[in-house]
């Protein structure tokens, strides 16, 4: 009589399908000590969650998020022409000046000697129209040989006034480098919304690939049990002699390639938690041994609509086509100033001051304090270039850039709406899809279960069971990979038309100052 005992493979099978249960989690295991087991910490994780971390954590954002700062400092750059600059001069020296015969014949010197000492402050600022304001004080004192090298100090303090009247002239052309510098910012922070949004969707997908490797491992785990349960029985029936020993191993043979199906599906909860994990983490060693118990699940696409999908949408909320559309305009400044360089120097100047002499340094500045001897002047520079073929070289090379940005900015157009029109089709099909394999999945199942029942009343085979069995669970895997597929594209939607942001509540804050065009 054969031995009822299960066989050592059936044995070794149910050991190593106990372990693989004990393991098949989204998680890595951690070195165990030989006398008491450490249990991994778990991070217990939604959606939001997962979200809000890898904007925290994320070393992609990171990066990104230094490029806005980057920006900013090119305002304060440009601003800093409007600085004032102070200046201080002193200056020495001597001079010794021959004279003519004839000189020499009137008072016998045969040359003069000079000391002269000059000394001098100032203070100018540039305004935004190109107004430059200095206020200057100096002071020279001249020891000479016809005042017998006696101090003669003489003092002037005023105010001069510069006033472009054609080139440089005007807030449109001198607030121009701090008008590029705010449209670089606001680019730039579009570019890093973009790129976070990039961050949002890879964090969706991967927890939605999770949730499916999750689910699937159960599926297929509950499909090793059916093998093995199916194994048991023939063994019973092989021993009651209703069986065959080709049944027997028949079912040993699905069991063992069932087993091999869970230790995939396993190894991919392992790649898709670590996956998961590296989005999140800054430092993905610390997170490594942790545990993931993910709080959403996977759920139908329900009986509501398609959501409404529309390129204009996109064309409004896109972070990267709004990005461009201020790089066109950072043109359009760049290249009103290159045509007004190609203007002639027209400027207006003036000053108006008061001046001083006297024998001390003193008395000098104290007559300079009484007014009396007015010192203005009011006057026209013209200065007309003859060639500019730097400037005019300047003024094509961005008319080119403009022209290049806009087409840029046309094929980017066209891109967005083709994304969110196949983005949309792609939401439609994956419904439809989803709802086939529902249905087939249910009826893989109900005709799985028939067969098994017509096993036991023994008018069928085991090899026809596995085949059902191993149906109904390909079934069921496509159908959560069908529910995935969806969430995937609905996520991919959201994102062509600029949105996933708003619809997962993401809120950067400090990422968009309100920046004014003049200092």
């Amino acid at each position: 009589m054969p031995d009822p005992s299960p066989s050592p493979w059936v044995s070794r099978t149910l050991l190593l399908f106990l372990l693989g249960i004990t393991t098949a989690l989204a998680e890595t295991p951690q070195a165990v000590a030989p006398t008491q087991p450490t249990a991994p910490a778990t991070l217990t994780l939604s959606i939001q969650d997962a979200i809000a971390l890898a904007i925290q954590n994320n070393l992609d954002v990171a990066i990104e998020r230094i490029n806005p700062a980057i920006a900013r400092t090119d305002i304060s750059v440009a601003d800093g022409s409007y600085d004032p600059r102070a200046r201080v001069d002193i200056q020495y020296g001597e001079r010794s000046t021959p004279r003519s015969a004839e000189q020499q014949a009137a008072d016998g010197l045969s040359s003069t000697n000079a000391r002269n000492t000059r000394s001098s402050v100032g203070l100018t600022q540039k305004t935004p129209l190109g107004t430059e304001v200095g206020l200057e004080a100096r002071n020279t004192n001249s020891e000479n040989t016809f005042n017998s090298f006696r101090n003669e100090f003489n003092s002037f303090a005023g105010l001069t006034i510069t006033q472009p009247l054609l080139k440089d002239a005007g807030s449109d052309v001198n607030l121009a480098s701090r008008r590029i510098a705010i449209k670089g910012v606001l680019s730039s922070d579009q570019t890093f919304y973009h790129s976070v949004e990039g961050i949002i969707q890879d964090v969706l997908k991967t927890y939605h690939e999770l949730l499916f490797s999750v689910a699937d491992a159960d599926s297929k785990r509950a499909s090793l049990v059916l093998a093995e349960q199916l194994v048991a029985d023939n063994q019973a029936r092989l021993d009651l002699g209703t069986a065959t020993p080709l049944d027997v191993s028949q079912a040993q043979s699905e069991a063992a390639s069932r087993f091999g199906q869970v230790l995939d599906a396993d190894l991919s909860i392992y790649q898709n938690a670590n996956q998961l994990k590296r989005l999140i983490s800054r430092n993905i060693t610390e997170l490594l041994p942790t545990r993931l118990q993910l709080t959403d699940a996977l759920t139908s696409p329900g009986l509501s609509p398609d959501p409404i999908h529309s390129a204009a949408t996109g064309l409004e909320n896109r972070r990267d086509y709004r990005s461009q559309l201020h790089l066109a305009e950072q043109d359009d400044i760049q290249l009103t100033f290159d045509k007004n360089q190609l203007l002639p120097v027209v400027d207006l100047r003036g000053s108006l001051g008061y001046s001083g002499l006297g024998p001390t340094f003193r008395r000098s500045w104290n007559k300079v304090a009484d007014t009396r001897d007015e010192d203005w002047s009011v006057g026209l520079a013209v200065e007309i270039p003859l060639g500019s073929s730097s400037e005019r070289a300047r003024r094509d090379a961005t008319q080119l850039r403009k022209e290049q940005r806009l087409l840029r900015i046309k094929d980017l157009e066209q891109s967005i709406i083709v994304e969110v029109d196949n983005a949309a089709r792609a939401v439609s099909i994956n419904k439809q899809k989803f709802d086939t394999s529902r249905s087939a999945r249910i009826y893989a199942e109900q005709v799985a279960e028939a067969e098994a029942r017509k096993l036991k009343e023994g008018i069928s085979t085991g090899y026809t069971v596995l085949q059902l069995q191993r149906d109904a669970t390909e079934a069921r895997t496509q159908e959560l990979r069908s529910m995935v597929n969806y969430r995937n594209a609905l996520t991919d939607l959201l994102r062509a038309q600029g949105t996933l942001l708003t619809e997962y509540r993401v809120d950067l804050p400090g990422q968009n100052p309100n920046l004014k065009s003049s200092p």
